[in-house]
């Protein structure tokens, strides 16, 4: 597909590609909540424009979860001004949403302590939950979203 196409492999979900940008991330939605899958180096601009893509979607304010996997992620930019910002944006994301639980599977140290930075107080109200795995993250899905 070219880069930024939507495909709809099923009935319940749809695939976006943030290829346009340079930080690989694939967007798929499920019926209860959106999987974010970012690879690569982890770019300030790139990041900021898979979470406009998020939470400028129709559906957002239906979502209860964003599993959002770091696991492939390489290397990170992300600084201090970036977490403002993007804390920033979410402040409208969580009065539009404030049941939405953000699920973050990262293992990585570095990586790990940078999204416990931007998804903690005081720059995010959203609830966060943390996986090592994606299958431990899938189970709290099973559990918790149905």
């Amino acid at each position: 597909a070219l880069p930024g196409t939507i495909i709809e492999p099923t009935l319940s979900s749809v695939w976006h590609s943030c290829s346009e940008t340079r930080m690989p991330c694939d967007i798929t939605w499920d019926p209860r909540g959106v999987w974010r899958h970012v690879r690569g180096h982890m770019r300030a601009g790139d990041l900021h424009r898979s979470i406009e893509l998020v939470h400028g979607a129709p559906r957002f304010d239906e979502l209860r979860y964003s599993l959002n996997d770091f696991l492939d992620v390489t290397r990170s930019d992300i600084d201090p001004d970036t977490l403002v910002q993007g804390a920033a944006r979410a402040i409208g994301a969580t009065l539009s949403n404030n049941r939405l639980v953000m699920l973050m599977v990262v293992s990585e140290p570095a990586i790990r302590e940078t999204v416990r930075r931007f998804t903690g107080p005081p720059l995010s109200s959203f609830r966060a939950e943390f996986f090592e795995t994606r299958e431990q993250a899938r189970d709290w899905i099973a559990r918790n979203a149905g």
